[in-house]
């Protein structure tokens, strides 16, 4: 794969990974990236049939034992750690809570990019997956 290549799979990744940010409630999250590609993963498996050009650039490696794995989520967690879009609660960077001008943000950006139903879609997919990311208050 070309490195053009690469930059334009993990931007069409973004996408996805952007608004489901955007339309989490307030809260505190995990910053675990296997829960992450976990949740994610899921979502592909329950709605990528549906909706395949939101997961089409989402890959993921699932080992028997333990989390999956997916360097696109990996990525766009570490992204938004260095675009300062995060609040970290603690030291050893276990929970993280996303900026509501972050999130506005990315919403406004990125809205645009997929179609009236697919956005309706992230947003209820981003409230499935609440329970599994979302960290006790510290």
């Amino acid at each position: 794969m070309s490195v053009v290549q690469m930059v334009t799979q993990h931007e069409k990744a973004s996408v996805l990974l952007s608004l489901l940010l955007a339309f989490l409630p307030d809260g505190q999250y995990t910053a675990d990236a296997g829960k992450w590609a976990n949740a994610i993963s899921k979502l592909k498996d329950t709605h990528g049939a549906r909706h395949p050009d939101l997961f089409h650039n989402l890959r993921f490696r699932r080992p028997p034992r333990g989390d999956s794995y997916s360097s696109e989520v990996s990525n766009f967690l570490a992204f938004l750690q260095f675009a300062d879009a995060t609040e970290v609660h603690n030291p050893g960077f276990t929970t993280m809570e996303f900026k509501k001008n972050a999130r506005e943000l990315l919403l406004a950006r990125y809205k645009d990019l997929v179609k009236p139903d697919d956005l309706e879609a992230i947003q209820k997919m981003s409230l499935e997956i609440v329970d599994q990311l979302k960290s006790p208050p510290l």
